[in-house]
This record gives C-alpha cells, sequence and structure tokens, in this order.
C-alpha cells in the first residue's frame, strides 16, 4: 500500500497537471475551428453548446496523453529525485512499480472506453447541431452577402439572388430550416439556371439542400454515439459498405485499450530516464498514430482483424523494446 502511494502520487499530479493542459489547449483549437466554419457569431446558447461539444472532443484527446505523460513525468521525477534509487537499495525493482502503475492504467482504460464509445461521439454531433441551428439563424439583408456552406447569396430589391455549385438564380420568398447535416433553403417564385447557360427553369417552390463546411451531406461515423453507429451498421451492411464504419466501431474499444501497454512501457523509460517526458510520449503517440493512419488505407484490403492486429503489435513492440535488458526490472 506504501509503494503504491508513493508512485501512484507523482503519476497522479502529473497526470493530472498534463491533462488539464491538453484539455485546454484542444478545447480551445476545437472551438476556434467551430467558430471559423460557423455561418455567423452564435447567440450565447448556440456559444455555450459548442463549448460544451469541445470540452467532450477535448477530453478524447487529454485523458491518455495525460495518463502517459502521468507515467513517464511521475517516475521521471522519482528517478530524478533519488526516491527510486532508495527503493532499489531497499529491493524494490521495475515490476513492482509496474504494479500499481497497471491498476492506474485499467482505470483510465474504462473512462477512455466511456469517452470514446459515447462521449466523444455526443459531442461532436452536439457542435455539428450548434453549427446547423446558427446557420438556420442566417438572414439575408438588403445589399450583404451572406454564406452557407458552399451557397451564397444576397439581397436586392426585396428579392433573393443565390449562387451555389453550378446553379444560380433568384427568389422573391425564402426560408433557411434545419436539416439533419446542414440546412435547407426554400426558395419561392423564382428562377434557376446554370452557371454554362445550358439550363434554365422558373419555379413556384424549390428546397435546395446546403451542407455546411466540412460535411459531406451525411452523418460522419464519428458523430454516432456506439448503440447509434451499431444501428447504422445494419443498413450499410446491406449495401456493402460497412468496412470503415466497422472499423471506427473497433477503434473506439482498440485505442484505449493500447494505451495499457504503452504506459506499462512508460515506466522503463520513465525510471531510467533515458528519454525526456515529452519526448517518450511524443513517440509513443506518433507510432500509434502513423499505424492507425496506415491501417485506416489498407483496412479494405487486410480486413478489420489485420488492421487490429497491426495497431495492437505497435502497441506491444513498445513493451518488448522498453523492458528488454532493463537492469532494474
Amino acid at each position: 500500500m506504501l509503494l503504491a502511494r508513493l508512485v501512484l502520487a507523482p503519476v497522479l499530479a502529473r497526470g493530472a497537471a498534463l491533462g488539464a493542459l491538453v484539455w485546454i489547449v484542444v478545447v480551445i483549437v476545437g472551438l476556434g475551428q467551430a467558430l471559423l466554419t460557423s455561418a455567423v457569431v452564435p447567440d450565447p446558447d448556440l456559444l455555450l453548446r459548442m463549448v460544451a461539444g469541445a470540452l467532450g472532443v477535448g477530453a478524447s484527446v487529454a485523458v491518455p496523453l495525460g495518463a502517459l505523460g502521468g507515467v513517464a513525468g511521475g517516475l521521471g521525477g522519482m528517478a530524478e529525485g533519488r526516491a527510486w534509487l532508495g527503493l532499489r537499495a531497499l529491493g524494490v525493482g521495475g515490476r513492482a512499480v509496474a504494479a500499481p502503475v497497471g491498476l492506474f492504467l485499467v482505470a483510465v482504460v474504462a473512462v477512455w472506453l466511456g469517452i470514446t464509445h459515447t462521449v466523444e461521439p455526443g459531442a461532436r454531433a452536439l457542435l455539428r447541431d450548434a453549427r446547423i441551428a446558427a446557420a438556420v439563424r442566417v438572414v439575408p439583408v438588403e445589399g450583404r452577402v451572406v454564406r452557407l456552406g458552399g451557397w451564397a447569396a444576397a439581397v436586392e430589391g426585396g428579392v433573393l439572388h443565390f449562387a451555389g455549385g453550378e446553379w444560380l438564380g433568384y427568389a422573391r420568398t425564402w426560408e433557411v430550416r434545419p436539416a439533419l447535416t446542414g440546412v435547407v433553403v426554400a426558395l419561392g417564385s423564382g428562377e434557376l439556371r446554370s452557371t454554362d447557360g445550358t439550363s434554365r427553369a422558373r419555379f413556384a417552390t424549390l428546397e435546395m439542400p446546403v451542407p455546411l463546411t466540412g460535411s459531406a451531406g451525411k452523418v460522419h461515423a464519428s458523430e454516432r454515439t456506439t448503440p447509434d453507429l451499431r444501428r447504422q451498421l445494419l443498413v450499410s451492411a446491406a449495401l456493402g459498405r460497412d468496412t470503415y464504419e466497422r472499423w471506427i466501431l473497433w477503434k473506439r474499444s482498440l485505442l484505449p485499450l493500447c494505451l495499457l501497454p504503452l504506459g506499462l512501457a512508460a515506466v522503463p523509460l520513465g525510471l531510467g530516464r533515458r528519454w525526456p517526458l515529452l519526448g517518450i510520449v511524443a513517440a509513443q503517440v506518433v507510432t500509434l498514430w502513423g499505424v492507425v493512419r496506415v491501417a485506416d488505407q489498407w483496412v479494405g484490403t487486410v480486413g478489420i482483424a489485420g488492421a487490429a492486429v497491426a495497431t495492437l503489435a505497435a502497441a506491444l513492440l513498445w513493451v518488448a523494446l522498453a523492458w528488454r535488458g532493463w537492469a532494474d526490472g
């Protein structure tokens, strides 16, 4: 019990500090991106929803980085402060230290699983819905161009003139309605023509779907919680295009599980003081990120099982290399 407290106290302190710093940075970047892609400056209620969404997305990055940094930095601090030297003099080896660290990592894995399966996708959906709500509040006014995704419009003499994609035209009435991944612009009493001048048509009513910037016109799998994604997979499987969505579902469990071997690899790297804190965390993150990106591209060829094995192998390789030949293990 005393050993666990001695080990976990610096690990938790360093992990909390690093995790909080990463969380703040990711939230600021995510919120800034949401504001830049928003059709209008959001009202306070929408801004709060965007902040909540950014916090949820940021947690998915802050939790694992905080855990890895806590293990490497906390144990590195023990080595620098000679606490590790004292433990070695008492006959305590690296495996004894790894036991409480492993329990800490298991708890973090459980938290991260909850984030990847529910919190993060729900937060991404919240950000999308907030941007859609902001777009619905766009009101075209006389003499001012407004933009919705790839659609631009301006009012002149009480008539709405618009352009989007390969079409442009005008309408005497208009309304912006929310849709699943964007907005629908309902137009009335106007004319539509192609930009090359080959087609022209008058209409009494016309509805134009306008996907917002960053949206492909459909709900991305990353914006679906796991229960929702499982339901979507039934549809995608029937259409024969479920491989990538199923891989995303696998990654929600696979990546948190990879944290356990990566964190255990940080034990000898931290206590051995071979690398600085940022070097350890950066090397582990870049390695796993690179393998996952390759797996994303090759999953259609090697299959989900192959992609999962490659990802786990990268994490396990860190354990093997870090503990191999460590004299204090």
